[in-house]
């Protein structure tokens, strides 16, 4: 069996753990020599120690609870609101941040515990006991972020997910690796499905020659006018007739990030462009979705 497929089995394998596909995943990573594939396969492994690369589905809205410890006596599960904390505590307990490796994660999971917590360093405790400081004259002594079982749950979920969407497009163009570095995708073609797959659209990427699309025909929010724009350059009426229902289901773009549906759909644009279904290279096919879709959702 390839490793390709050893990884597609072990992503609907109830038995297997994540954290020994990814394992399976660098391997296939360092096959096809992306460097991107294998950076995250790593960084999910390993965790995220800069967290200024953390993936947004590891980033959540934070609740924060207070302990607090007057003469009188201590009281505990304090909701601490954001709006009054120093600036210097104020985004790190807005932002619930996972960036645990998947292997620690799951180990979180193999317990009983249906929630989890994430400690507030001791120094933001004292920085925040002015602003945070209880009517009886009880001060701050301790704060935390409560994680949810379901969220740890949902982490890896997405992980999965994320992996077995770029490994089924891998399938869908029959990629076979040997297992010493060679393959039978243009990298370029893998580069593109790993973008859009693990990164989302607006990661995507082209090589080669400069790719100048015009897209002033394009009237933000037109379905009309984006359709035509796309039968300009030769997709289909079957895909044209997707494309208008993917765009009327998800009429808004958020952070420059397509929804699922419309996102499904250019993956398939991606993939007639790599087979050669569509007459439009593989170099210039990312761009001219990207460009055409981007102006309709005003961006």
């Amino acid at each position: 069996m390839s490793i390709l497929m050893d990884v597609r089995d072990d992503l609907v394998n109830d038995s297997a753990t994540l954290a020994n596909t990814l394992r399976k995943a660098k391997i296939l990573a360092s096959d096809l020599g992306v460097s991107e594939f294998r950076e995250w396969v790593d960084a999910e492994l390993a965790g995220y120690p800069d967290l200024t690369k953390l993936p947004t589905y590891r980033k959540f809205l934070a609740t924060n609870i207070g302990t607090f410890a007057g003469a009188a006596a201590v009281v505990r599960n304090v909701v601490l609101p954001t709006y009054g904390l120093p600036d210097a505590v104020k985004d790190y307990a807005a932002n619930l941040l996972v960036h645990q490796g998947v292997g620690e994660l799951e180990g979180m999971l193999n317990t009983e515990s249906e929630q989890f917590q994430k400690h507030w360093p001791q120094e933001f405790v004292m920085l925040s006991q002015q602003a945070t400081a209880l009517t009886n004259g009880a001060i701050l002594v301790a704060a935390h972020q409560p994680i949810p079982r379901s969220l740890i749950a949902g982490v890896l979920d997405n992980v999965k997910n994320k992996l077995l969407d770029f490994i089924l497009s891998l399938q869908e163009l029959n990629a076979q690796t040997d297992g010493d570095g060679t393959h039978n995708v243009p990298i370029g073609t893998v580069r593109n499905l790993f973008q859009i797959n693990i990164n989302g659209d607006h990661n995507i990427v082209a090589s080669g020659e400069n790719v100048h699309q015009e897209v002033s025909e394009i009237v933000p929010g037109d379905v009309g006018s984006l359709i035509d724009h796309f039968r300009q350059l030769g997709i289909d009426d079957t895909d044209l007739a997707e494309l208008k229902v993917a765009v009327e289901a998800e009429p808004s773009a958020s952070n420059g990030t397509f929804g699922p549906v419309v996102h499904a759909w250019v993956g398939r644009m991606l993939m007639k462009a790599a087979s050669g279904i569509w007459n439009m290279g593989l170099e210039a096919a990312p761009i001219a979705l990207q460009t055409g879709l981007n102006h309709f959702y005003g961006g």
